[in-house]
């Protein structure tokens, strides 16, 4: 069986590509959204054998574990934007290379979410989920603090490093000397006889050469040379009896030629560019292992956030919806156009399933402190994940965007969002449709659809769960309000997508 094909959002601002949602609503819900269904593409079925008994406690028990992972949803995207933000710093002025850096076991972040499967090796489903959730945080604190360590052992070097070129750099006023004059630039070993360095602006250098000799007495006649210049200064040198350099530098000061604290010493020059060097290899021996672990680490810190993500849908549905265990998660992709009006379709299709909810939104919004408390709260369990973590401008992404479709992909297809959700269907089937067929009947469909994937919560266990891909007839008779008719087109991904939501083994 070929591979599905999934259709992603088609708006082409990468940070609005990076956004999704992730809801949860009854199965009963589902179930009636499925038999609304015109059109299947192919399905895959995914056998679950595990009992997930053991992550239902007490209500006590669920509301407190409620609370402590939005807590630890919090501290885990923290850390994650800390790990991607040092990766930018780190490559400095490789950020067009971040973004490939930023990967969830080898793929993209959006592929990684529309691909997630529940790792049973880290966080074995037999365990209480407080027990998994302590696992979670428990790893992400301690890439917290070795990243802590790490980032300051690298800043400190760095920040040494910088230190040094700083004053290789700027100006004859300000940069150090010691690359610039040689030894023949001086007098040296002369008990009465010192050089000075003098910074002339070029607009005065005529002057200085008229009057540097009567500066003060005992000045060297004809002892003055250019050594250096830059935009706007010569280096000059002077030669004169030590016991006159107080009253040259006063001189010197009121004609706007200023003198520069030097002394020649070829071991303080040495040692400073040895300095150099060993902080430049230091630097270059830690940049290579320290990309590599934060691209590691990176990776592990944000499969751990999705995984508390996927907690936080299964604490939230089982307090909203009860016992026994039985809702449909479903991922959202949302257009940046439409992501309003997507919001209320979803209100209009689930307001049933919490009335209070649905009041709150249908509320007026200028009823004081109603909606700033409860912004967030919807008739369906929701959570959001942003995978733009980066802080830095994505011109350079949204230029690298390839809008051409892939050979052989119709592209004609415009939509909203693209949504996975999951269904029990061990007493249904569907027939399979080639991918080919499935491009050209979508290729038929006017407007905007959401294509989904089902997968679901049975009551007493989790076997026999199908992937199915298809196009609700229910949701899109309400989204032709919402997509214009100039939509984006879509892009394509090939390949298995969300083979589960939330719990997966094959």
């Amino acid at each position: 069986m070929s591979p599905p094909v999934v259709y992603l959002s088609g708006d082409r601002d990468p940070l609005v590509q990076m956004r999704l949602w992730w809801l949860a609503v009854t199965a009963q819900v589902a179930k009636g959204t499925k038999q609304s269904i015109k059109y299947e593409p192919q399905l895959q079925v995914v056998t679950v054998e595990k009992d997930h008994g053991n992550w239902v406690g007490t209500l006590d028990v669920l509301v407190g574990l409620s609370d402590e992972l939005a807590k630890l949803d919090a501290f885990v995207e923290g850390v994650v934007k800390k790990v991607a933000q040092y990766m930018a710093d780190v490559l400095e002025d490789s950020k067009d290379k971040v973004q490939e850096n930023l990967l969830a076991n080898g793929v993209d972040l959006v592929t990684y979410i529309t691909r997630f499967q529940w790792d049973m090796a880290k966080y074995p489903i037999k365990q209480s989920l407080k027990n998994i959730s302590e696992i979670i945080a428990k790893g992400v604190t301690q890439i917290d603090n070795d990243l802590k360590s790490r980032a300051s052992a690298y800043n400190n070097l760095k920040g040494n490093l910088q230190n040094l070129e700083r004053k290789n750099a700027g100006s004859l006023l300000t940069r150090s000397l010691a690359e610039i004059v040689k030894k023949d630039d001086f007098v040296l070993d002369s008990e009465y006889l010192v050089t000075l360095l003098v910074v002339v602006p070029k607009l005065n250098h005529n002057d200085w050469i008229k009057q540097y000799e009567t500066l003060a007495e005992m000045v060297v006649p004809r002892s003055s040379n250019v050594l250096s210049e830059d935009q706007d200064s010569y280096l000059c040198n002077v030669t004169l009896f030590r016991k006159a350099v107080d009253d040259f530098r006063h001189k010197a000061r009121e004609n706007k030629f200023i003198v520069r604290d030097f002394q020649y010493n070829e071991e303080e020059m040495k040692a400073d560019k040895e300095e150099m060097n060993r902080l430049s290899t230091d630097k270059k021996k830690q940049f290579g292992p320290l990309v590599r672990w934060l691209k590691v680490n990176f990776s592990e810190a944000f499969i751990a956030w999705i995984h508390v993500k996927a907690l936080r849908v299964f604490v939230e549905s089982v307090l909203r919806y009860g016992l026994p265990v039985n809702f449909q998660a479903m991922l959202l992709q949302p257009n940046k156009k439409t992501m309003k009006k997507l919001r209320e379709v979803l209100h209009e299709l689930y307001k049933h399933l919490d009335s209070s909810a649905a009041a709150i939104i249908d509320a007026p919004m200028d009823i004081p402190g109603l909606n700033l408390s409860q912004q967030e709260y919807y008739p369906y369990v929701y959570y959001k994940i942003d995978c733009n973590l980066l802080e830095f401008n994505w011109t350079w992404l949204q230029q690298a965007a390839d809008p051409s479709p892939l050979p052989g992909h119709h592209t004609s297809v415009s939509g909203n969002s693209a949504i996975a959700s999951c269904h029990d269907n061990s007493q249904h089937s569907f027939p399979a449709v080639s991918e080919k067929n499935s491009f050209s009947e979508i290729n038929d469909l006017e407007g905007s659809y959401l294509q989904t994937q089902t997968h679901s919560f049975s009551s007493s266990s989790l076997e026999k769960l199908t992937l199915q891909f298809s196009l609700p007839k229910l949701i899109k008779s309400h989204i032709e309000m919402i997509s214009p008719q100039s939509a984006h087109p879509w892009k394509t991904i090939p390949g298995k997508v969300i083979e589960n939501i939330l719990f997966h083994q094959t």
